[in-house]
């Protein structure tokens, strides 16, 4: 519950204040609205919705899958996007490339989520036997993955997911040495120029931010492919959920818990209260 209540907060001050509302912003915000999306289906699940016999468990597990690989996927967005930016900031045609760029990023996101939970839901529903015992096989035991272990959470759930944290590693790599070249440069030419130097301060936030993005994600991940490995159950109980509870509160703390977004927010609300 703290997680929901953290990511809607989130979700409300980047929607309230405009200078949040830019591109990089735009995707943050798709990514936070996937994250609390896929944390309002686990929080009912856990209330009250784990019946295996209600005609909404196998539909709500496949919603839960979906909302998660969206939320990978627009963190593999912001990551690649941060990347592409200091690499390629100096198109010509930049307006167009922004908007292709997010066109692409939201087929890529939901286009992959839609069509890797519709081939889980046929595999399920095959008669063949192979691909039954590859399909997440939800309803069954619960209305999530049956086993931590099993083949429907390696295929469905763990490899996508591997793939792209394995990418937004590597694009950190990338991001990282171009931004040693940048600065270098900056400083052996004694740059002069104020608005290259503002950018690259701003582009150095967003980075870090993501970075930060990348751990609160991937160490619970971490953690998970372990447990699968090792079949360590104690990790689940003691170190993954008391981690799920924070994450949210994690993600609010990275993304608004700032001393000028604070600030900017009271004069907002100051501002409204006078207009009343």
């Amino acid at each position: 519950m703290p997680s929901v209540v953290c990511l809607a907060l989130t979700l409300f001050v980047y929607i309230t204040l405009p200078y949040l509302r830019n591109v990089h912003g735009y995707y943050v915000m798709c990514y936070v609205a996937c994250e609390l999306m896929s944390f309002v289906c686990s929080t009912i699940k856990l209330i009250k919705l784990d019946d295996i016999n209600s005609p909404l468990c196998i539909p709500f597990g496949y919603f839960l899958l979906f909302s998660c690989l969206t939320s990978f996927c627009w963190l593999n967005v912001i990551c690649f996007d941060i990347y592409w930016t200091i690499r390629y900031n100096n198109s010509i045609n930049r307006n167009t490339s922004i908007s292709v760029r997010t066109i692409m990023y939201h087929i890529y996101c939901w286009g992959f989520s839609i069509i890797w939970v519709c081939t889980g839901y046929l595999f399920q529903h095959s008669k063949h036997e192979t691909l039954l015992k590859l399909s997440p096989d939800f309803g069954h035991r619960s209305c999530w993955f049956k086993e931590h272990n099993g083949y429907g959470v390696l295929i469905f759930y763990l490899v996508p997911s591997c793939i792209m944290m394995t990418v937004n590693f590597i694009l950190f790599l990338l991001t990282a040495i171009h931004f040693s070249r940048i600065k270098s440069e900056l400083n052996e030419f004694q740059q002069t120029d104020d608005s290259k130097t503002e950018m690259f301060f701003v582009y150095k936030d967003r980075f870090v931010m993501t970075i930060k993005l990348f751990l609160v994600m991937g160490i619970p991940y971490l953690f998970k492919i372990l447990q699968m490995i090792f079949r360590i159950h104690w990790i689940i109980s003691d170190l993954l959920r008391p981690i799920n509870r924070v994450h949210g509160v994690t993600i609010f703390i990275i993304l608004v818990a700032k001393r000028k977004i604070i600030l900017d927010l009271q004069n907002k609300f100051q501002r409204f209260n006078r207009s009343e």
